[in-house]
């Protein structure tokens, strides 16, 4: 449970534009354990899809991955050919993408594309492959799986279609899945529907998840450890107990503030200001624009991820008390 599958480390990725070049992510630090799941957390625009699909290396042509190191099972990804690559992408880490009715081709069955799916990553003869899909859908509590098997994407809801999404993913059995908002679009019971699946799913078969959300309330719900992200880095990082219980980081304790708030009748308190233009960014800290805690370090000098505790890691120059002296 505590050997290392997925390691990121001083990830920086770009895209060129006509507008100028996007620090989409900066210098990003993750790692994910096998059996584990964690939980990447932020506002829309801070680069966690970025991040996840720098994984396995499905970006935009305009993007490029300046520096940094991505360890899959102790290779570097970033050193694979592509031939290589995708025998990773075939069989050991699957995507589950944000709307599945872009994902899935509209003018195939669903039973066509799990089947496809089975029969590149595993192997399987047709029909065998045929059975397996329906055993794989009735799993994830579709009922009359073969006559959903004979349905196009179209004629399905939209919890149905993230079903089959999940279904094609876990076609491969793989070790890490990358879930990219996976619930969304989703109505609160079927988004509960889908993360209690994913749980069990994990439960059982010891897979790796990396959930990639802005939700926090989703990562309580059924993360293991958690990475807050802000403008292309990630600025704390450890257990979800950890973090909720002691967030370090001003931005962290503006997230979790809001998600307290939610259902309350207090007074919505947003976090003032906006992230930082990723064309220009600032020499300093990320955040010192938004920052209560604003010093002139904090605009000199970009902080680093450091060990504020144990397994609980920052990236501030104002922690106090007994957090700055273990830095």
């Amino acid at each position: 449970m505590n050997s290392t599958l997925l390691s990121v480390e001083d990830l920086h990725v770009e895209f060129r534009t006509y507008l100028g070049t996007v620090h989409a992510v900066n210098g990003a630090y993750l790692t994910v354990n096998a059996g584990e799941c964690v939980g990447l957390v932020g506002e829309t625009g801070c680069g966690k899809s970025t991040l996840g699909f720098s994984i396995v290396r499905l970006l935009d042509e305009a993007a490029r991955i300046v520096e940094g190191k991505i360890i899959f099972k102790g290779e570097p990804i970033l050193e694979k050919k592509d031939e290589e690559l995708r025998e990773i992408r075939r069989k050991d880490i699957s995507l589950i993408f944000q709307d599945p009715t872009a994902a899935l081709n509209p003018v195939y069955t669903i039973g066509d594309q799990i089947v496809e799916a089975l029969i590149l990553s595993r192997e399987m003869t047709k029909s065998d492959a045929v059975e397996e899909a329906a055993g794989i859908l009735a799993s994830l509590g579709i009922p009359d799986p073969r006559k959903v098997m004979l349905q196009y994407p179209h004629e399905l809801s939209g919890g149905m279609r993230q079903r089959v999404m999940i279904a094609v993913a876990l076609s491969k059995k793989p070790s890490l899945l990358i879930a990219d908002e996976p619930t969304s679009n989703l109505d609160v019971t079927v988004q509960a529907q889908i993360l209690e699946l994913l749980s069990d799913l994990r439960k059982n078969t010891n897979m790796s998840v990396l959930l990639i959300t802005h939700d926090m309330g989703v990562v309580a719900q059924v993360c293991d450890k958690v990475g807050v992200m802000y403008a292309g880095q990630v600025i704390e990082f450890g257990t979800v107990r950890e973090i909720f219980k002691n967030p370090l980081h001003p931005y962290t304790r503006g997230l979790l503030k809001v998600a307290n708030l939610v259902g309350e009748k207090s007074r919505l308190e947003p976090i003032s200001g906006a992230i930082p233009d990723l064309k220009d960014l600032p020499e300093g800290c990320l955040f010192y624009s938004r920052c209560p805690k604003l010093t002139p370090l904090c605009q000199e000098k970009r902080p680093t991820m450091l060990e504020a505790r144990q397994d609980h890691y920052v990236a501030c120059w104002n922690l106090d008390g007994d957090d700055r002296s273990m830095r």
